[in-house]
């Protein structure tokens, strides 16, 4: 073998040498995450199948998703007693005395500080959109839960 023909394949086994290495250690794509909150007001977790309830079934859509999808948190204690400062901390991630909402109407009834979760995923180029129910949580409320979401559907 000459020398140019020795060149020629070491050129070749390092290009395939190259690609073998890049195509093990190289950042693959990924689909991207999805993230889905259920948050049910007044649910008591000893009364959910995932979490150990046998009597009567009561959640079979919701133990068969967080079994194959999901994550199940135990121990959690809210930061308070009522729906709208736990869900304000639960959306901001701030104690009642930082984001503001702790009454029903007027003043403290509004979400003052903090980003939202939404509106930190709105940033990131997340689609984001809730759907639910409570009046307490209602965009004409003026509780600005809404914030950060593309779609807000909070329809009875």
């Amino acid at each position: 073998m000459n020398r140019s023909s020795l060149i020629r394949l070491g050129l070749v086994l390092l290009a395939l040498f190259a690609g073998i290495w890049f195509a093990e250690f190289a950042p693959q794509s990924r689909p991207p995450h999805n993230l889905l909150l259920v948050v049910v007001d007044t649910l008591r977790q000893d009364h959910l199948g995932v979490y150990g309830y046998e009597e009567n079934p009561t959640s079979p859509a919701l133990d068969a998703f967080t079994l194959e999808e999901g994550i199940r948190v135990n121990g959690l204690v809210g930061v308070s007693s009522w729906t709208m400062p736990s869900m304000a901390t639960l959306l901001t991630g701030l104690p009642p005395a930082e984001h503001g909402v702790m009454r029903m109407t007027g003043e403290g009834s509004r979400l003052i500080a903090g980003k939202t979760l939404a509106e930190r995923l709105q940033a990131k180029g997340w689609a984001t959109a809730c759907i639910q129910s409570n009046f307490l949580l209602q965009k004409r409320r003026g509780v600005q839960f809404n914030r950060g979401y593309d779609h807000w559907d909070d329809s009875p």
